[in-house]
C-alpha cells in the first residue's frame, strides 16, 4: 500500500502529500517474468571536485547615431537566434580572456543569464567586469560589425554550487519540490552543452548537425540530432540521449525557396492572394544575408512580401529623386533584375528583391507549415529501428556531443559511461478480453504476447450499439466513384453484421460535393443535410470520403463543424485510398468506431477493484494552438467512464486563453485547466444518471504537465478542483482519489538484451515491460511501461507518475491496472502506449479543435452529446 510523503504546503494552503513509492511491482503476482533491457542512459560520474561557482551575465548591443554616440539595448529573449548570438559574444569574450579571467578555469555558459565555472573567476575587487564586444560575423545594416556589451558580476543569491547537495539529495528518503530546479543538474547541463553548441546548432537540449540534412521538397530540410540531459536515478546521475530531427529552411535564394514551396520552375508576374498569404505566412521573421553584398554580414529578417513590385515601389534616393527598387538595383549594383518581386525588411524600412535575398542556414521551419507529403516522408526517414536507433545514439555521443574527446566536459571533473545501461525489468501480465462469440455467448481472448494484437475473426461484440438504420455518404470525389463509394459501404456493412453491428441492408446512397473553398463546400454540406432533416429522412451517421491530398483541416474541419455543431448527426470520414483498396482489417477497425459512437461495447475486460467499488477513471488533456496563431484558444478536456466496464466515455471541454499583461486575451493558452471543478462535476451527474449512484473512487489519468507542473499545477490546484467537484455533489461527498500523470513527451527508450524479450516484427521490446528501478527517481512513485507494440520504429514507453493516492494501490495493482487500461482503447485491437482515458481525453481535445473557425469554438450541439456521448472517438 501506497504511503504518503509531507509536503510544506504553500502559504494559507492546506497540506499537501505526495505519493511514495509502495514497493516495486516485479515483487507481486501480476509479474510474469523479470528480465534486463538496455536504456538510452549513460551513468555519469561526479569527480572528486564537490565546489563550483555560478555567475550572471548580460548582454547590451550598442546601437550608434549618426554622429557616432549610441545607447544599449538589453539583448534578452528566449528564442534561438538570440540565445546563438548570446553565445557568440560570450565566447568571443572568453577567448580574449583565455590568458587572464578564464585561466585554467572551466566555463560554461547556459544560453540565458548564467556562467558556471569551475573555479573562481578573477573579475577584481569590484566582483564584475564589462567589455565592449565586435563580432566581424555579425554586421549591421550599413555594413559594419555589431557590437555588444557583456557584462559578468557574482551571483547575489547562490554564488557556489556543491555537488554534495546533489548526492545528497539522490540518496536521501526526504523530497523537495526544489529538486526540479536542481541547480547541480542545470550546471552539468550547461557543460554538456556549452561545446557542441558552438560546433553545431543547439534548439533546446537537442544539438542538431547540418551534415545529416535531407531534403523533404518544398524548401524543407530535415536535420538529424541528439537531445541530452542530466537526468537523476536512484543514487546516480544519467545522462538521457536519443535521437531527435528537426525541419530546417533550405539555405537558397530566397527567390529559389518561394519557387520550391509553390512547386513552380519560375515564379509567376502575380500571386493570387491565397498563395500570396500563404507565402506571407511562411517567410515572415526567416533570416536572410544580402546576396547583392557579398561582404557584408548583416542579418535581415524579413516581414512580409511587399503588395508592388519592384517597378512599383518606390522611394527618394540621396538626391532627393524618387526612384523604383529596379532602378536603383540597376544604378548602384548594375543588376537587371530577373524577378521583379520584393520582400519588406527592417519594419517596411527596407525594400530587397527576393533574388539577392539569401535564407541564412539552420532556421527552423514550424511543423504547422508542413504538408502531408513531407510529414509522411519524415515518418519514413525516422522510424529507425532498435538497433539502428541505438547506434546512432552511440555515434552521436562520440561525435556530436563529444563526450568522448578531453575537453570541457572532463575539465569540470565529468565523466560518461559510453555504453547503455542495463536496468532490471518485468513483464506484466496482458488481460483476457471477453468478446461474444457467433453464438452469442461471452468468449475470452488473449492478446498476442509478441505485439499485443487480437484477430477479430468470428468474434462479435460484447454489445452493439444502437441500430444503423441507413448507409449515406457525403463523397468529395468525382461522381465517377460513386459506384466505388456505394460498393465499400456495402462491404463495410456486411463486416460490421459479421461483428454482431445491426446494419440496415438497404442500398447505400451517396451525395457529391465538389471542393472549391471551406465556405462552398460548408454551404453545399448543410444544405443536402438541411434538406434531409426537412424531408423527416436525416441519417443517424455520415459517412465522409475524403480526398487523401486534401489537407485535413480543409477539409475534416468544416464537416465535423456541420456534423457536430451545426446538424447534431454522427459522422465517420474514410480516405480516399480505403476506397479504392478495400481491407477487411480496415472495414473492422472503422466498425469498431462505429459501434462505439452507437453506444456500445465492443469488448470488456477485469480491471482490479472496479468490480467491488464502483469507479469513475478520469482523463484529462490541454490541446494547444500552433505557435504564432493569435487569437486562437487552447482546448481543455475532461472524459469520465460512466458504465461499469469503464469503456462508455463522456466529454466535456472548455476553451481557455492565457492571459497577457495587460489583461488581453492571447492564443496560446495555459496547460492548467481552469474548469476542472465544473467537468468534473457534470462528469460526476453523468454517471449518477446511469449508475443511479456517485463513484467511491476516481482515477485522474492527466496528460501533458512537466515534473515543474507537479506541484503547483496538479497538487495545488487541480486535484482540490476534483475535490471542489465532489463537495458540490455533496458537502459530506468524499470519494479516495488517485492522480496519476501519464508522459509520452520524454527521451527514454529500452532496448532488448535477451533476444526473448524481443517481439518478431522489428525487435523492439515486448509489450508489457515495466522499469522501475535505477533510473526511476529516487523518491517519488513513478515507472515505465511499455504497453503496446510499436508499428514502426523504436517503441516509447509511457511514464507513470503517481503524485496522490487515497486508494492505497500496491505498486503491482496500479502497473498492472494502467496496464490494462491500455488495452481498453476500443477503437483499435491492439494495445495502445497510453491508458484509455487519457487517450480519450486527447481525442476529444483533438475534436474540440476541429470545431474552432476563425478564432471562435463553436459549441457542440447538445443532443448529439447526450444521446452518443462518444461520438469524438
Amino acid at each position: 500500500m501506497a504511503s504518503i510523503l509531507p509536503l510544506v504546503p504553500t502559504k494559507n494552503a492546506p497540506p499537501i502529500t505526495l505519493c511514495q513509492r509502495p514497493g516495486f511491482g516485479d515483487e507481486g503476482s501480476g509479474s510474469r517474468k523479470r528480465t534486463e533491457v538496455l536504456t538510452n542512459r549513460f551513468e555519469l560520474r561526479m569527480g572528486k571536485a564537490s565546489n563550483y561557482y555560478q555567475y550572471i551575465v548580460e548582454f547590451y548591443r550598442l546601437s550608434r547615431n549618426e554622429d557616432e554616440s549610441g545607447h544599449r539595448e538589453p539583448l534578452t529573449g528566449d528564442s534561438n537566434s538570440k540565445k546563438e548570438l548570446r553565445r557568440c559574444i560570450f565566447n568571443a569574450f572568453q577567448t580574449s580572456h583565455r590568458s587572464d579571467i578564464f585561466q585554467h578555469i572551466g566555463a560554461a555558459y547556459d544560453g540565458g543569464s548564467v556562467v558556471y565555472t569551475t573555479r573562481k573567476l578573477a573579475l577584481g575587487e569590484t566582483n564584475r567586469t564589462s567589455e565592449l564586444v565586435e563580432l566581424n560575423n555579425d554586421h549591421n545594416h550599413t555594413g559594419r560589425p555589431n557590437e555588444y556589451y557583456i557584462h559578468i558580476k557574482d551571483h547575489d543569491n547562490e554564488p557556489e554550487i556543491l555537488l554534495d547537495d546533489l548526492r545528497a539529495v539522490l540518496t536521501s528518503n526526504n523530497f523537495e519540490w526544489d529538486f526540479f530546479n536542481n541547480q547541480g543538474l542545470k550546471m552539468i547541463n550547461a557543460f554538456l552543452h556549452h561545446n557542441p553548441a558552438l560546433k553545431y546548432t543547439q534548439y533546446g537540449e537537442s544539438i542538431f548537425d547540418p551534415g545529416t540534412k535531407e531534403l523533404l521538397g518544398g524548401g524543407v530540410e530535415l536535420w538529424q540530432g541528439f537531445f541530452s540531459s542530466a537526468r537523476s536515478g536512484d543514487g546516480k546521475v544519467y545522462l538521457n540521449v536519443n535521437v531527435n530531427h528537426m525541419t530546417a529552411y533550405e539555405p537558397v535564394s530566397l527567390e529559389e525557396w518561394i519557387c520550391k514551396f509553390i512547386g513552380k520552375q519560375r515564379l509567376p508576374g502575380n500571386f493570387n492572394k491565397r498563395t500570396f498569404d500563404n507565402i506571407n505566412s511562411v517567410i515572415k521573421d526567416i533570416k536572410v544575408r544580402p546576396l547583392h553584398r557579398p561582404e557584408c554580414k548583416t542579418k535581415y529578417i524579413v516581414c512580409r512580401l511587399h503588395n508592388k513590385n519592384a517597378h512599383q515601389a518606390t522611394f527618394p534616393n540621396k538626391d532627393g529623386k524618387t526612384i523604383s527598387v529596379a532602378e536603383h538595383f540597376k544604378n548602384v549594383y548594375n543588376v537587371t533584375l530577373k524577378t521583379h518581386h520584393i520582400i519588406e525588411i527592417r519594419k517596411g524600412k527596407t525594400l530587397i528583391p527576393i533574388e539577392f535575398c539569401g535564407i541564412i542556414e539552420g532556421q527552423r521551419y514550424q511543423d504547422k507549415h508542413l504538408t502531408g507529403e513531407q510529414r509522411a516522408k519524415i515518418i519514413r526517414i525516422t522510424a529507425k529501428r532498435p538497433n539502428t536507433n541505438k547506434k546512432l545514439i552511440l555515434d552521436g555521443i562520440k561525435n556530436v556531443l563529444l563526450l568522448k574527446q578531453e575537453g570541457l566536459f572532463q575539465q569540470a571533473g565529468f565523466t560518461v559511461d559510453m555504453e547503455m545501461a542495463l536496468v532490471p525489468a518485468h513483464f506484466k501480465e496482458m488481460p483476457e478480453l471477453t468478446f461474444a462469440s457467433p453464438s452469442n455467448r461471452p468468449i475470452t481472448v488473449k492478446p498476442e504476447e509478441c505485439d499485443a494484437t487480437w484477430n477479430l475473426r468470428d468474434l462479435k461484440f460484447f454489445k452493439r450499439g444502437e441500430n444503423l438504420l441507413s448507409l449515406f455518404a457525403i463523397s468529395f470525389l468525382p461522381g465517377t466513384f460513386s459506384k466505388s463509394v456505394k460498393g465499400f459501404l456495402r462491404k463495410l456493412g456486411d463486416q460490421a453484421r459479421k461483428l454482431g453491428m445491426e446494419i440496415s441492408t438497404e442500398a447505400p446512397q451517396v451525395e457529391c460535393v465538389q471542393w472549391v473553398d471551406y465556405n462552398q463546400a460548408r454551404e453545399e454540406i448543410s444544405k443536402i443535410l438541411e434538406d434531409k432533416r426537412s424531408k423527416n429522412c436525416l441519417p443517424q451517421l455520415v459517412f465522409y470520403i475524403l480526398e487523401d491530398k486534401k489537407n485535413c483541416s480543409q477539409v475534416y474541419n468544416p464537416v465535423k463543424v456541420i456534423s457536430d455543431t451545426q446538424i447534431g448527426i454522427l459522422s465517420q470520414c474514410i480516405q480516399a485510398s480505403r476506397i479504392k483498396d478495400v481491407k477487411t482489417a480496415y472495414l473492422s477497425n472503422v466498425a469498431l468506431k462505429l459501434n462505439l459512437k452507437l453506444n456500445g461495447i465492443n469488448y470488456t475486460m477485469d480491471l482490479p477493484r472496479t468490480k467491488k467499488v464502483p469507479t469513475m477513471f478520469l482523463g484529462a488533456d490541454v490541446t494547444h494552438p500552433p505557435s504564432g496563431s493569435k487569437g486562437v484558444p487552447s482546448i481543455a478536456a475532461v472524459v469520465g467512464s460512466v458504465d461499469e466496464y469503464a469503456v462508455q466515455y463522456v466529454e466535456k471541454h472548455r476553451e481557455q486563453h492565457k492571459e497577457s499583461k495587460n489583461s488581453q486575451k492571447t492564443g496560446r493558452g495555459k496547460e492548467e485547466i481552469d474548469d476542472m471543478s465544473d467537468m468534473v462535476y457534470e462528469i460526476l451527474c453523468e454517471f449518477e444518471g446511469v449508475r443511479k449512484s456517485f463513484p467511491q473512487s476516481l482515477i485522474m489519468c492527466r496528460d501533458g504537465i512537466s515534473e515543474s507542473q507537479f506541484q503547483s499545477l496538479a497538487l495545488e490546484k487541480e486535484l482540490p478542483s476534483i475535490k471542489a467537484a465532489c463537495h458540490k455533489v455533496d458537502p459530506n461527498y468524499n470519494p479516495t482519489i488517485t492522480y496519476i500523470v501519464a508522459c509520452k513527451r520524454h527521451q527514454t527508450r529500452f532496448y532488448p538484451k535477451q533476444p526473448d524479450d524481443e517481439n518478431d516484427r522489428n525487435k523492439n521490446v515486448k509489450p508489457g515491460l515495466t522499469v522501475e528501478r535505477d533510473i526511476t527517481h529516487p523518491q517519488f512513485f513513478d515507472f515505465y511501461i511499455n504497453s503496446h507494440s510499436s508499428l514502426q520504429g523504436t517503441s516509447r514507453s509511457c511514464r507513470y507518475c503517481v503524485l496522490y493516492d487515497e486508494n492505497g494501490f500496491g505498486a503491482d495493482e496500479i502497473q498492472d491496472l494502467l496496464n490494462k487500461l491500455c488495452y481498453n482503447f476500443q477503437r483499435s485491437p491492439r494495445a495502445v502506449s497510453i491508458p484509455a482515458p487519457t487517450y480519450y481525453a486527447h481525442c476529444a481535445a483533438k475534436r474540440a479543435r476541429s470545431h474552432i473557425v476563425d478564432g471562435q469554438l463553436h459549441v457542440t450541439e447538445p443532443n448529439l452529446a447526450s444521446r452518443y456521448p462518444m461520438y469524438y472517438v
